[in-house]
């Protein structure tokens, strides 16, 4: 009775937790023990993948010509890879000195080209923090009619054998990372019962996991 009780503490526990972070991680949720699967909100945007195809889990940052991008990457043993991220337009002040910088390398005042190009930087980066405001109100933040669409930027970045998938949370694709990585490094299972006596802990695993962006 005493195990059941934890059991269901833990298990309501941990649903609260994946609530407030909005990412759902559901062990032994597939039939297949060997697969793992990602599915994002909206109709159709879900991938089923084999755990023991994964080569790499990474992270990292870059930025685009207009926008700043955080990425998971998931390579694989075949042709594909698959790619989730968060993006959001440079603000004015970013694309002033991202691109200003640039400027003043090529010259700077004493060179009138490289001067007229970081005027013009800067006026293109006050109208597209115009546009996002015209769009998203005076708060800013991400336009609200991208959050979830990939952008292909060609040929700034990549897209050969891609799969790409955006989410609209930062601090979810964080959660959504940190889950994939301990699942695939099989983690100790925070949620299970602690090893008794010569026990081994039990560890997470990627097969049979299905993890759900909510946003």
């Amino acid at each position: 009775m005493r195990r059941f009780l934890k059991l269901t503490l833990t298990c309501s526990l941990f649903t609260v937790f994946s609530s407030l972070n909005a990412l759902v991680v559901e062990k032994d949720a597939l039939d297949r023990s060997n697969l793992f699967s990602i599915n994002f909100p909206g109709e159709g945007r879900d991938i089923v993948l084999h755990q023991n195809r994964i080569s790499s889990i990474s992270i990292h940052d870059y930025v685009t010509s207009v926008l700043r991008v955080k990425e998971i990457v998931l390579d694989s043993m075949g042709a594909s890879t698959v790619r989730i991220y968060h993006a959001r337009p440079l603000t004015e002040e970013e694309l002033a000195g991202q691109f200003g910088s640039a400027a003043r390398q090529a010259g700077g005042a004493t060179n009138p080209v490289a001067a007229r190009g970081e005027q013009a930087t800067t006026e293109a980066a006050r109208m597209i923090a115009e546009a996002r405001q015209r769009t998203t109100g005076s708060r800013g933040g991400s336009l609200n009619l991208a959050d979830t669409i990939v952008v292909k930027d060609y040929p700034a970045t990549t897209h050969a054998r891609s799969i790409e998938y955006r989410i609209s949370d930062e601090a979810e694709l964080l959660a959504l990372y940190s889950a994939l990585r301990n699942h695939w490094t099989s983690a100790e299972d925070p949620e299970a019962d602690p090893p008794e006596g010569d026990e081994e802990p039990e560890r997470l695993r990627l097969g049979g996991t299905q993890f759900t962006v909510e946003r």
